[in-house]
């Protein structure tokens, strides 16, 4: 079922546009090779390390999103102008 929400959420995030093309590709690699490597000991950490890189990249990207839709349109000083 993780994997099932993994991979319907890299598809929004895909279509949104609002992120980079890799990031979805991340986190739909890194749900689907849990299946065929073992995360057992050292070899899991490596394992799981796309699929935890690619959550953090994406609540980033979130909590960007929203504090820039909170801030508004952002007026330029008179001198920059």
């Amino acid at each position: 079922m993780i994997a099932l929400a993994v991979l319907m959420m890299a598809i929004g995030l895909w279509r949104s546009g609002n992120v980079p093309k890799w990031l979805p590709m991340a986190m739909v690699l890194g749900s689907l090779i849990t299946f065929v490597l073992p995360t057992d000991g050292l070899l899991g950490v490596f394992v799981e390390a796309p699929q935890a890189i690619a959550s953090v990249v994406t609540g980033w990207y979130a909590w960007r999103f929203v504090r820039r839709a909170r801030m508004g349109p952002v007026s330029l000083p008179e001198a920059a102008r």
